[in-house]
């Protein structure tokens, strides 16, 4: 148990039938007893039982604990630790697979060990191996605020994660907090793809809700045209809402995409906000083309130039402020946890 554990870690598999298998992770901070560590993970479980009954994967987070389960492996293949680069999202096109051995798939091995060689410098990279009908498309980026080493870390995880997860798919896509990979055998490049793969919402509200959805409309539209003008396809940048109260956010579309397409992609995750939640003060969005994340706190690398509204102030650091949130993995069907098979994972998830 991860309580009884000095790394306050554990990951586990439980087979539910001959062809399914769940597996979980639990993790607490390290500050805590074990005796606090089980409190909360024990807190955490019943909000999963309360909110996620039959669906097929899962996670709860609070500040001090996690857990999380899923019907594919998530943690790492040959460690019990669980993964240090932070898994937003996986998607895989079932209907179209490859042969193991096959052409397509030594094309796909050679296609990840370019992306992988070739990345970290430029934080961004497009490739493609082999000739139809087994032709192999890549690409892949790193968030434009993090380092060479920190992207390479990243990516290497990737690369290697997107094969287990996505096994003998012919098209699949694979995001983190620091990077994201996609595959296909079909030509993607320059193709806006806005679908929100997960979205994120902190569940606290902000404090003067009319002055922050104004601010944050203001900032995201600003940062929206910046980061599509620029070669980098990113930009970050902060505002005050209040006089003591300030907003930051972070928009990124992969280089790949022309302007328009990337103000697009922008504009089009940002509309998915539902209106309800417009005021809360933190939210993360991602998408195969495009991502925006926005926060209380400053998240980002403070080395970074900043763009602000005019009448924003100069952006000050402060601490990352951790969203606590229940991310529930929305299918078709519900999980059938004996007999018959579960239904097909949809690429949409969310958070309440």
């Amino acid at each position: 148990m991860a309580c009884q554990d000095s790394r306050m870690a554990a990951t586990g598999e439980l087979q539910l039938d001959g062809s399914m298998t769940l597996y979980g992770s639990a993790q607490c901070t390290r500050d805590l007893s074990s005796y606090d560590c089980g409190k909360c993970l024990d807190g955490a479980i019943s909000l999963l039982q309360s909110c996620c009954q039959r669906q097929e994967g899962a996670r709860v987070s609070t500040e001090s604990c996690s857990i999380r389960y899923e019907i594919y492996k998530f943690f790492n293949m040959t460690s019990n630790l669980i993964e240090a680069q932070i898994f937003m999202y996986s998607n895989c096109i079932n209907s179209t697979n490859y042969i193991s051995g096959s052409v397509y798939k030594q094309n796909l091995n050679l296609t990840l060990a370019s992306l992988v060689a070739n990345t970290s410098l430029i934080g961004f990279n497009v490739t493609s191996t082999g000739q139809n009908p087994d032709v192999v498309y890549g690409l892949v980026q790193c968030r434009g605020d993090i380092s060479s080493q920190d992207c390479q870390t990243c990516v290497s995880t990737a690369a290697a994660n997107i094969r287990l997860n996505s096994s003998n798919q012919k098209v699949a896509s694979i995001g983190y907090d620091n990077c994201q990979i996609r595959y296909s055998n079909w030509r993607f490049f320059s193709t806006m793809d806005s679908y929100p793969r997960i979205v994120l919402l902190n569940k606290n509200n902000a404090t003067e809700p009319v002055a922050f959805h104004r601010w944050l409309k203001n900032l995201v539209e600003n940062l929206s045209s910046v980061a599509a003008s620029d070669a980098s396809r990113f930009a970050v940048g902060s505002t005050n809402y209040t006089d003591v109260d300030k907003l930051y956010a972070l928009l990124q579309c992969t280089r790949d995409l022309s302007e328009k397409n990337c103000l697009s992609c922008l504009q089009d995750i940002f509309s998915y906000i539902p209106r309800e939640y417009g005021t809360k003060i933190g939210c993360q969005i991602y998408s195969l083309s495009c991502n925006l994340r926005y926060e209380t706190g400053q998240f980002f690398q403070s080395t970074v130039q900043l763009s602000s509204p005019e009448t924003a102030p100069s952006p000050s650091v402060n601490s990352l402020l951790e969203p606590c949130a229940i991310e529930i993995v929305i299918r078709k069907k519900d999980l059938l946890l004996s007999g018959g098979s579960s239904a097909g994972r949809r690429e949409f998830t969310v958070q309440f």
